[in-house]
């Protein structure tokens, strides 16, 4: 910008009157052919989650629905579409998750029983690839089923679509598709928000791969501790502590004051002719003073 501001005349020292000749730009365009960050080239320009337009990257997760576990992360270029190399990265999960549960891999059979995503991973050469390598069902919405010509589909791809909109049309189908965005979005929260990665100040895709993965792994061992220990985080933990130091505090306050009325009770006792000891009126008048009645089997 500064370049073609001084190739108009402008100031290019004054960054606010380089805004306004940004601003009243003839041909101004925000395209990745015409701006780069020399800084960090592969900063693609993209918009935020916030809506506004920035040098961006773009992360993605394929997650196990039944855990909530992360199986694999990798942070692409901001521009890359959502189907490029979905093939690759799927085989390379399910070979994962495979290792994990000691399980051998066969062509057209896997323990992967579904794979489910949203609209913008809509391929059907991918979809059938994946049917046919793992055997899979495929939960993925048809962006472009009204405008479709099925008419003018391989036999493959045609067998594939068909799956593809059985599938998501069944209940089961809709029930995963729903747990897909709570699993997902639930990640993606926890990785990016609470994380603090939806920035980074690193360069270069490699270095930000790396860092992200970090996050991955403490996702991940949250998970974990939380399914043995009932918490996964120490603020989790810090926040059981506090719950059962007050617990105990309302315990000793109960306590206290259970004391403090058996003790009225047996002032007023001493005021009569006959007065006895402290524990041996307890055991004859607490179940009476109290009304507290016994249980059907005696307790």
């Amino acid at each position: 910008m500064c370049k073609l501001a001084r190739e108009a005349g402008v100031d290019a020292d004054d960054p606010s009157a380089v805004a306004r000749f940004d601003r009243k730009r003839k041909g101004r365009t925000t395209s990745n052919k015409d701006w780069f960050n020399p800084h960090d080239p592969e900063a693609k320009v993209g918009r935020t989650k916030q809506g506004a337009c920035d040098m961006v990257h773009k992360p993605q997760h394929i997650v196990d629905l039944e855990s909530g576990a992360i199986v694999d992360a990798e942070v692409c270029l901001g521009d890359a579409g959502d189907t490029e190399k979905l093939v690759e990265k799927i085989l390379l999960a399910v070979a994962t998750v495979e290792c994990l549960q000691g399980a051998e891999a066969c062509e057209g059979t896997s323990c992967v029983k579904t794979l489910t995503a949203d609209k913008g991973y809509f391929e059907l050469s991918q979809l059938a690839i994946l049917q046919h390598e793992l055997g899979v069902r495929t939960l993925i919405s048809d962006p472009q089923s009204g405008r479709r010509r099925r008419d003018k589909l391989e036999p493959e791809e045609l067998q594939a679509l068909t799956r593809a909109k059985r599938t998501v049309g069944s209940r089961s189908g809709k029930a995963l598709l729903k747990r897909r965005g709570e699993m997902i979005e639930r990640g993606f929260a926890h990785t990016l928000d609470c994380g603090a990665l939806r920035r980074t100040m690193l360069r270069g895709l490699q270095n930000i791969n790396k860092r992200y993965l970090c996050g991955i792994f403490a996702f991940n061992l949250g998970l974990i501790l939380r399914k043995k220990h009932g918490v996964g985080t120490p603020r989790q933990a810090l926040a059981m502590a506090k719950a059962l130091l007050a617990w105990c505090r309302d315990l000793q306050t109960g306590l206290q004051a259970l004391r403090h009325t058996m003790m009225q009770i047996y002032m007023e006792n001493q005021k009569v002719a006959h007065p006895i000891l402290p524990t041996q009126w307890v055991i004859q008048n607490f179940p009476k003073q109290l009304s507290l009645h016994r249980c059907s089997t005696g307790c």
